[in-house]
């Protein structure tokens, strides 16, 4: 969806509609759009850049980090507090102070913190770890709420779709109009990519493509050269598609990505306020802001390459349930499918390979690793809800993280997470430059931002 939005917010007349365009987000206020805008800029600058951890905090997630990409399920477990009966702990919360972002695991400290502020955080991580004889099994539970303001899902929704409805009449001047609606995010983008949109328009029907690709040469040219080792290091280590199908098993999305060419693709369709189909010849509309329930499906095919040795998954599949009912939007996926995979190396690594499947039994190895992940702890498969609460009595606007899993943990799969760590997570001299860029393109936005409204306002 990031690939969309960005595409939608890009492609309007001028800055002026593309503000307008807004005003759902603000209850039909444009002043009251900005001003929530500009909030949520500013607390995205201090959860970002100004975030603050103690000592203890941040020792605590150093070796949280570190034993979850080794897979040690037994250090992890240690790391964390015991609490009465069986099992482990750690509570957490998070708070700006003083336009800094704070965030403490030190009971005291969350002790002084203000519940539930615009910005503020809490996270519950609960474990358990089974041992056995051979091969170990570490249950987790993780809860994240974020405590937001003055935004509901429903028009977070209806404002996309307002940015939906002015490309239609505008599919030809997408990329000419780029530059007049962010002159200065466009400026510093199209130095390091490209972003490409085609959209296909019949009767209610409109298909859009969307294509990002990076230039690498580009990064090295514009001093960026970590970011260029980390995007290269990445550069075989996946190439796959996700699609998403609706309750008829018919397409509503793809999105594709390649690491080594440095491209994700997304596809979608839309109809008025609904998802729809991409084939036009089917009108299922798929209308999440109407009270009820939708069940979709995600089909997941890629490789995965750890140096010359390649893992096919084919066809995994993981069921989505959503539900909406005016206070509470809520995504579901289970991960209750075994997946059809396999193994293969070069000329060099193939027969290396074929001797690790004999001996260690590598592939008998990943079935276990999914058919615990897909089982879970007491016959409730692993999972992960995001929802979205709108204020109430009881609490603010809320964005929530829930997951609960089951990792299977032995020998074998902990060298391959160690290797695949050492490719995907970044290092410190790479994250910094990603932080800054980051802080680049933010920058940018907060100038075409302060343009758009001063002129917004003039015509108030």
């Amino acid at each position: 969806m990031i690939l969309l939005i960005l595409t939608l917010l890009l492609s309007v007349s001028n800055a002026q509609e593309l503000w307008k365009s807004l005003s759902p987000i603000g209850k039909g206020s444009i002043p009251e759009a900005l001003n929530i805008v500009e909030d949520y800029s500013n607390l995205f600058n201090n959860f970002v850049f100004n975030h603050h951890l103690d000592d203890h905090t941040e020792l605590v997630f150093k070796k949280i980090k570190q034993h979850t990409f080794e897979l040690n399920s037994k250090k992890l477990y240690r790391t964390l507090k015991p609490k009465g009966g069986h099992g482990r702990y750690l509570h957490g919360r998070g708070n700006l102070q003083n336009n800094r972002y704070f965030f403490s695991l030190d009971d005291e400290r969350q002790k002084q913190m203000e519940k539930g502020p615009f910005g503020s955080t809490h996270l519950i991580y609960e474990a358990n770890l089974r041992e056995n004889t051979k091969e170990d099994i570490y249950d987790m539970f993780i809860g994240y709420n974020f405590y937001l303001k003055n935004i509901t899902y429903k028009n977070i929704y209806l404002s996309l779709f307002d940015f939906k409805n002015k490309i239609e009449n505008n599919l030809s001047d997408i990329d000419k109009n780029f530059g007049s609606s962010f002159p200065h995010f466009k400026s510093r983008f199209s130095e390091l990519a490209s972003l490409k949109f085609k959209g296909t328009q019949s009767k209610s029907h409109l298909k859009t493509k969307v294509e990002l690709n990076l230039d690498m040469t580009a990064f090295k040219e514009y001093q960026y050269g970590y970011i260029h080792r980390y995007l290269d290091d990445l550069s075989d280590i996946f190439i796959g598609e996700i699609k998403i199908y609706n309750s008829r098993d018919q397409l509503l999305g793809t999105l594709s990505t390649n690491s080594a060419r440095k491209k994700i693709t997304l596809e979608m369709a839309f109809g008025h306020n609904t998802f729809l189909p991409l084939d036009p010849k089917y009108n299922t509309k798929v209308d999440l802001i109407s009270p009820g329930e939708n069940t979709f499906k995600l089909l997941v095919t890629g490789t995965v390459k750890i140096f010359d040795i390649g893992i096919d998954v084919n066809e995994y599949i993981i069921p989505v349930r959503y539900s909406y009912d005016h206070q509470m939007s809520s995504f579901h996926f289970e991960f209750n499918k075994m997946p059809q995979f396999h193994i293969h190396g070069t000329k060099i690594t193939g027969p290396i390979i074929s001797i690790l499947k004999k001996v260690f039994t590598i592939e008998d190895k990943i079935k276990n690793f999914f058919n615990i992940l897909s089982k879970g702890l007491n016959s409730t498969p692993s999972s992960l809800t995001v929802s979205y609460f709108d204020k109430n009595d009881i609490i603010p606007e809320t964005l929530y993280f829930k997951s609960n899993l089951s990792i299977l943990d032995n020998t074998l799969l902990k060298m391959g997470f160690k290797l695949i760590s050492k490719r995907v997570l970044p290092d410190e001299f790479e994250k910094e430059e990603i932080l800054t860029l980051t802080k680049e393109f933010h920058h940018a936005f907060i100038n075409d931002f302060k343009r758009a409204k001063k002129l917004l306002i003039s015509e108030i």
